[in-house]
């Protein structure tokens, strides 16, 4: 028995399709398109909370520019089809397209926001 926890869409969605748990809110900024009738939990008491998962593929550093837009677009076509967004968002997954450089600025953002969280309070594997 589990009273609250924080998961990962993907971890959960078999418990919340069978109805074993119960959403109580989302930790995406926005509503998610997958539970739209779940609030945010800065609608819920925490104003400013948002945190997201996100997957993404990366290339080696130095990979040349040409083999990065044939993978890029190769990646868009299959994101693309319905039958992969069907799939995707049974495993409880959002297919976004955002682009290389908006990906890299997530990133660069993310590392940005969490590396100052973990100096200030100053946090370690330990």
């Amino acid at each position: 028995e589990v009273a609250v926890m924080f998961a990962t869409p993907q971890s959960i969605i078999a418990h919340v399709t069978s109805n074993r748990v119960r959403l109580l809110a989302v930790s995406s900024a926005p509503r998610s398109s997958l539970y739209p009738d779940v609030p945010p939990v800065s609608e819920s008491g925490v104003p400013g909370l948002a945190v997201d998962t996100w997957n993404g593929v990366l290339v080696p550093a130095g990979t040349p520019r040409d083999i990065v837009v044939r993978l890029y677009a190769e990646i868009v076509r299959v994101l693309e089809m319905p039958a992969t967004r069907i799939e995707m968002l049974k495993s409880a997954m959002e297919p976004v397209i955002a682009g290389t450089d908006m990906f890299a600025r997530t990133i660069k953002s993310e590392t940005e926001r969490w590396g100052k969280l973990i100096r200030e309070r100053g946090l370690s594997l330990d």
